[in-house]
């Protein structure tokens, strides 16, 4: 069926809120709260494909016993379109929205836009895709998902595809601001702050999804004071074509490495213009191969402002100041030109190391002018 509801209120029922299956739906100034399982559930159907159920203008999935929103497909070959303008899902007992869609060849398009998941015991939106052959499409603009006991954003499968982001606040989570296995990922102007384990944490798509989707990229994103990782990625190995793009914003603070490649040995990308601060780890750490890394402030990091463990990296005109040693290289057939250093090493009272080459197997320029503050 299909249906509106305007400026209602269903609350204090002893199951689900709503029970909407197939058709269009709009649910405008309405209020679900209250209710002893999931607030609102969107089973879509296969004969009804492409139909969109909207909750905007003030509405509210609020305090309900089990999810806020609960998105799934009823059937084989289902596919729906959830939009959430506006309003809120907060506060439930499990998640602020839920996407489960289990069954093959089904497709779900998921936009959140100026809409706040927050407070929720469980993550402010859990999505796993699991089996949706077809994907799923997600599009965030403005809003927030802050201080749920979980993360604040959940994707725990790989049929995802490309997903945009941006203006959305990911702040004072359980566990990471957001983590995802899969998909490809476009970030613009967010912030991950204060999360209990990290800020951003992807991972490379199964080989079944590696050649459609796994590039990520962050337009002037902010990961500060995190528990772990400003920005970490996982799980990129040689056979990996997908790339990832830093550029701008800051990545400060973060109780760990602040860009983390660690665990990606054959990512390929980009670090350019980041300011990169008083991390606890080191500034920018790769395993990756051929990484460009220029034009980027990286300063009074504890270990290595930045850790060059790969071959191949292209690292340039740099400013680093205060970090334990400016520069290691330990891969091989790296170059390093026009960096610039000054600065005491955090809590030594010595200079900050400019260069270390650790294999004696790069080529190293050494700028001709030097801070003074250096022997």
């Amino acid at each position: 069926g299909s249906g509106t509801f305007r400026d209602s209120v269903v609350q204090g029922n002893d199951g689900r809120g709503l029970d909407l299956t197939g058709g269009t739906w709009t649910l405008e100034g309405t209020a679900v709260r209250s209710n002893l399982s999931d607030g609102i559930v969107v089973a879509a159907k296969k004969e009804f494909k492409g139909h969109v159920t909207l909750l905007k203008r003030g509405g509210a999935a609020e305090r309900n016993a089990g999810d806020g929103i609960r998105v799934a497909a009823a059937e084989a070959d289902a596919e729906c379109r959830v939009v959430v303008q506006d309003s809120a899902c907060s506060g439930n007992t499990s998640n602020g929205l839920h996407v489960a869609a289990v069954l093959p060849g089904s497709r779900i398009t998921l936009e959140w836009l100026d809409s706040s998941a927050s407070g929720n015991s469980g993550s402010g939106m859990l999505i796993v895709p699991v089996a949706m052959d077809k994907g799923l499409r997600f599009r965030a603009a403005g809003g927030d998902c802050d201080d749920n006991a979980g993360g604040g954003i959940t994707v725990d499968g790989d049929a995802v595809e490309v997903c945009t982001v941006r203006d959305l606040a990911l702040r004072g989570n359980g566990t990471w601001g957001l983590k995802s296995r899969g998909g490809s990922w476009r970030f613009a102007d967010c912030v991950a702050a204060d999360n209990a384990e990290g800020g951003f944490r992807l991972q490379k798509p199964a080989a079944a999804y590696q050649g459609r989707w796994g590039d990520f990229a962050f337009a002037d994103c902010d990961a500060l004071r995190n528990g772990l990782a400003g920005i970490a990625v996982y799980g990129f190995d040689a056979a990996t074509t997908a790339r990832v793009d830093i550029a701008g914003g800051r990545v400060a603070a973060n109780t760990g490495v602040g860009i983390d490649l660690s665990s990606s040995p054959g990512s390929k990308g980009r670090i350019h213009g980041v300011a990169v601060a008083d991390n606890t780890g080191h500034g920018i750490y790769s395993e990756g191969s051929g990484w460009s890394i220029a034009d980027n402030r990286v300063a009074g990091n504890g270990n290595t402002g930045i850790f060059v463990a790969g071959n191949g990296h292209h690292v340039a005109r740099n400013e680093l100041a205060d970090n334990a040693i400016g520069i290691y290289l330990e891969g091989t057939g790296s170059a390093a030109r026009e960096n610039t250093f000054s600065g005491m090493a955090p809590g030594g009272g010595l200079p900050q190391t400019p260069y270390v080459d650790g294999s004696g197997a790069n080529a190293i320029v050494m700028r001709a002018r030097l801070p003074l503050d250096l022997p």
